[in-house]
Protein backbone atom coordinates (compact mmCIF):
# COMPACT_ATOMS: atom_id res chain seq x y z
CA UNK A 1 0.00 0.00 0.00
CA UNK A 2 1.09 3.73 -0.25
CA UNK A 3 0.36 7.17 0.70
CA UNK A 4 -0.46 8.86 -3.25
CA UNK A 5 -1.25 12.20 -2.20
CA UNK A 6 -0.19 15.51 -3.34
CA UNK A 7 3.66 15.45 -4.20
CA UNK A 8 3.63 11.49 -4.02
CA UNK A 9 1.43 11.12 -6.40
CA UNK A 10 4.01 12.18 -9.05
CA UNK A 11 6.38 10.21 -7.70
CA UNK A 12 4.68 6.95 -9.78
CA UNK A 13 5.65 8.88 -13.14
CA UNK A 14 9.37 7.60 -13.98
CA UNK A 15 11.26 10.38 -15.20
CA UNK A 16 10.16 12.19 -11.58
CA UNK A 17 11.03 9.08 -9.52
CA UNK A 18 14.43 8.37 -11.48
CA UNK A 19 15.25 12.27 -10.88
CA UNK A 20 14.91 12.11 -7.70
CA UNK A 21 16.50 9.03 -6.85
CA UNK A 22 19.75 10.72 -9.25
CA UNK A 23 19.69 13.60 -6.22
CA UNK A 24 19.52 11.59 -3.38
CA UNK A 25 22.48 9.82 -4.48
CA UNK A 26 20.97 6.85 -5.45
CA UNK A 27 24.08 5.29 -8.32
CA UNK A 28 26.13 5.23 -5.11
CA UNK A 29 23.69 3.26 -2.99
CA UNK A 30 23.04 0.40 -5.98
CA UNK A 31 26.85 0.39 -6.76
CA UNK A 32 27.36 -0.40 -3.40
CA UNK A 33 24.44 -3.12 -3.20
CA UNK A 34 25.95 -4.62 -6.19
CA UNK A 35 29.22 -5.17 -4.86
CA UNK A 36 28.85 -5.84 -1.31
CA UNK A 37 25.05 -7.11 -1.19
CA UNK A 38 24.20 -8.77 -4.48
CA UNK A 39 27.33 -10.39 -5.13
CA UNK A 40 26.24 -11.80 -8.66
CA UNK A 41 28.34 -12.93 -11.12
CA UNK A 42 27.78 -12.79 -15.45
CA UNK A 43 25.95 -16.46 -15.17
CA UNK A 44 23.68 -15.66 -12.48
CA UNK A 45 20.25 -15.65 -13.23
CA UNK A 46 18.60 -12.85 -11.24
CA UNK A 47 14.92 -12.32 -10.60
CA UNK A 48 13.70 -9.18 -9.28
CA UNK A 49 10.47 -8.56 -7.61
CA UNK A 50 9.20 -5.11 -7.93
CA UNK A 51 12.07 -3.96 -9.88
CA UNK A 52 11.02 -0.16 -10.66
CA UNK A 53 12.79 1.39 -13.18
CA UNK A 54 15.62 -1.20 -13.04
CA UNK A 55 18.38 1.15 -12.24
CA UNK A 56 20.13 -1.75 -10.57
CA UNK A 57 21.19 -3.81 -13.80
CA UNK A 58 23.71 -0.74 -14.39
CA UNK A 59 25.70 -2.50 -11.97
CA UNK A 60 25.66 -5.78 -11.58
CA UNK A 61 26.31 -8.51 -13.38
CA UNK A 62 24.40 -11.19 -14.67
CA UNK A 63 23.43 -13.95 -16.89
CA UNK A 64 19.84 -13.13 -17.14
CA UNK A 65 17.84 -10.53 -15.67
CA UNK A 66 14.10 -11.12 -14.92
CA UNK A 67 11.68 -8.41 -13.24
CA UNK A 68 8.68 -7.24 -13.01
CA UNK A 69 6.55 -4.72 -11.14
CA UNK A 70 2.73 -3.20 -11.13
CA UNK A 71 3.92 0.15 -12.43
CA UNK A 72 3.53 0.70 -16.24
CA UNK A 73 5.27 3.54 -15.91
CA UNK A 74 8.43 2.05 -14.15
CA UNK A 75 8.08 -0.93 -15.84
CA UNK A 76 8.40 0.90 -19.68
CA UNK A 77 11.52 2.74 -18.49
CA UNK A 78 12.90 -0.76 -17.46
CA UNK A 79 12.12 -2.44 -20.87
CA UNK A 80 14.23 0.21 -22.24
CA UNK A 81 17.21 -0.40 -19.41
CA UNK A 82 17.30 -3.83 -19.67
CA UNK A 83 17.08 -4.04 -23.25
CA UNK A 84 18.29 -7.62 -24.78
CA UNK A 85 19.91 -8.51 -21.82
CA UNK A 86 16.81 -9.44 -20.04
CA UNK A 87 12.87 -9.12 -19.52
CA UNK A 88 10.47 -7.48 -17.97
CA UNK A 89 6.65 -7.15 -17.23
CA UNK A 90 3.83 -5.54 -15.78
CA UNK A 91 2.53 -7.65 -13.29
CA UNK A 92 1.84 -8.65 -9.22
CA UNK A 93 2.82 -11.01 -7.22
CA UNK A 94 0.14 -13.76 -7.52
CA UNK A 95 -0.63 -13.04 -10.76
CA UNK A 96 -1.17 -15.96 -13.27
CA UNK A 97 0.93 -14.68 -16.04
CA UNK A 98 4.27 -15.32 -13.51
CA UNK A 99 3.46 -19.22 -14.32
CA UNK A 100 5.05 -18.32 -17.19
CA UNK A 101 7.39 -15.48 -17.06
CA UNK A 102 9.58 -16.33 -14.20
CA UNK A 103 12.33 -18.89 -14.64
CA UNK A 104 12.26 -22.54 -13.20
CA UNK A 105 14.65 -21.38 -11.13
CA UNK A 106 17.12 -18.22 -9.89
CA UNK A 107 20.76 -17.70 -8.01
CA UNK A 108 19.06 -14.54 -6.91
CA UNK A 109 16.01 -13.00 -6.07
CA UNK A 110 16.11 -9.20 -5.14
CA UNK A 111 13.90 -6.89 -3.67
CA UNK A 112 15.04 -3.09 -3.65
CA UNK A 113 12.84 -0.75 -1.56
CA UNK A 114 9.47 -2.92 -2.10
CA UNK A 115 8.77 -4.90 1.17
CA UNK A 116 7.80 -1.41 3.09
CA UNK A 117 5.11 -0.81 0.64
CA UNK A 118 3.33 -4.43 1.31
CA UNK A 119 1.19 -5.20 4.32
CA UNK A 120 2.56 -8.36 6.20
CA UNK A 121 0.50 -10.57 4.07
CA UNK A 122 1.55 -9.76 0.89
CA UNK A 123 5.23 -9.57 1.81
CA UNK A 124 4.73 -13.02 3.03
CA UNK A 125 3.65 -14.20 0.15
CA UNK A 126 6.21 -12.39 -2.03
CA UNK A 127 9.01 -14.13 0.34
CA UNK A 128 7.32 -17.32 -0.62
CA UNK A 129 7.10 -16.64 -4.39
CA UNK A 130 11.35 -16.00 -3.56
CA UNK A 131 11.95 -18.69 -1.61
CA UNK A 132 10.40 -20.98 -4.27
CA UNK A 133 12.35 -19.55 -7.11
CA UNK A 134 16.20 -20.12 -5.49
CA UNK A 135 17.79 -22.93 -6.55
CA UNK A 136 20.29 -24.98 -4.33
CA UNK A 137 22.43 -22.33 -2.64
CA UNK A 138 20.88 -19.69 -4.08
CA UNK A 139 20.43 -15.95 -1.85
CA UNK A 140 17.45 -13.57 -1.49
CA UNK A 141 17.97 -9.69 -0.93
CA UNK A 142 15.73 -6.96 0.22
CA UNK A 143 16.85 -4.01 1.02
CA UNK A 144 14.22 -1.64 2.56
CA UNK A 145 13.95 1.79 4.47
CA UNK A 146 13.78 1.33 8.29
CA UNK A 147 13.12 2.82 11.85
CA UNK A 148 15.56 1.61 14.34
CA UNK A 149 16.90 3.26 17.30
CA UNK A 150 19.01 6.07 17.66
CA UNK A 151 18.65 6.55 14.01
CA UNK A 152 19.19 10.18 12.60
CA UNK A 153 15.69 12.56 13.32
CA UNK A 154 15.76 13.26 9.76
CA UNK A 155 15.73 9.69 8.78
CA UNK A 156 12.95 8.64 11.19
CA UNK A 157 11.20 11.88 10.16
CA UNK A 158 11.39 10.63 6.28
CA UNK A 159 10.85 7.00 6.88
CA UNK A 160 7.57 7.68 8.62
CA UNK A 161 6.28 10.09 5.79
CA UNK A 162 7.47 7.47 2.97
CA UNK A 163 5.00 6.27 0.16
CA UNK A 164 5.35 2.41 1.56
CA UNK A 165 3.06 2.67 4.98
CA UNK A 166 4.82 -0.86 5.95
CA UNK A 167 8.03 0.74 6.99
CA UNK A 168 9.78 -2.04 9.20
CA UNK A 169 12.02 -2.20 12.23
CA UNK A 170 14.54 -5.15 12.42
CA UNK A 171 12.92 -7.24 14.57
CA UNK A 172 9.29 -7.14 12.39
CA UNK A 173 11.77 -7.68 8.95
CA UNK A 174 13.44 -10.81 10.79
CA UNK A 175 10.22 -11.86 11.44
CA UNK A 176 8.64 -11.66 8.12
CA UNK A 177 11.56 -13.52 6.23
CA UNK A 178 11.77 -16.10 8.88
CA UNK A 179 8.44 -17.53 7.16
CA UNK A 180 9.91 -18.31 4.12
CA UNK A 181 13.82 -18.40 4.61
CA UNK A 182 16.06 -20.39 7.86
CA UNK A 183 18.91 -18.11 7.91
CA UNK A 184 18.28 -14.19 7.92
CA UNK A 185 21.58 -11.66 8.06
CA UNK A 186 20.03 -8.05 8.54
CA UNK A 187 22.28 -4.73 8.84
CA UNK A 188 21.19 -1.42 9.21
CA UNK A 189 23.09 1.49 7.57
CA UNK A 190 22.60 4.95 7.92
CA UNK A 191 24.85 6.29 4.59
CA UNK A 192 23.48 4.91 1.58
CA UNK A 193 21.88 8.02 0.64
CA UNK A 194 23.39 11.14 0.32
CA UNK A 195 21.36 12.39 3.53
CA UNK A 196 20.84 10.62 6.98
CA UNK A 197 18.35 7.92 5.64
CA UNK A 198 18.61 4.12 7.35
CA UNK A 199 18.11 1.46 5.55
CA UNK A 200 17.51 -2.56 6.37
CA UNK A 201 19.44 -4.48 4.20
CA UNK A 202 18.71 -8.57 4.68
CA UNK A 203 20.08 -11.54 3.51
CA UNK A 204 18.44 -14.81 3.26
CA UNK A 205 19.15 -18.35 2.65
CA UNK A 206 17.56 -21.57 2.94
CA UNK A 207 13.81 -21.48 1.42
CA UNK A 208 10.97 -22.83 3.53
CA UNK A 209 8.13 -24.22 2.09
CA UNK A 210 5.51 -24.15 4.36
CA UNK A 211 1.97 -25.97 4.76
CA UNK A 212 2.65 -28.41 1.79
CA UNK A 213 3.19 -25.61 -0.83
CA UNK A 214 4.78 -26.78 -3.53
CA UNK A 215 7.54 -24.13 -5.58
CA UNK A 216 5.10 -24.18 -8.41
CA UNK A 217 2.19 -23.50 -6.18
CA UNK A 218 3.89 -20.46 -4.58
CA UNK A 219 3.71 -18.35 -8.13
CA UNK A 220 0.18 -18.19 -7.90
CA UNK A 221 -0.60 -18.00 -3.56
Amino acid sequence: MERNDGVRRVLSLAPVYRGLQRVLGSHKSCRRLATDVIRSTSTSVIVDIGCGTADIVDFIEFGEYIGFDPNPSYVEEAGRRVGDRGRVAVARVGESLLNEFLPARADIVIMMGVLHHMDDALACRSLRLAAGLLTDGGRFVAFDPGIVAGQPAIARFLAERDRGQHVRDVDATRTLLNQAFSQVDIDVHHDFLALPYTHIVAEATGPIVADGTSVSDARSI
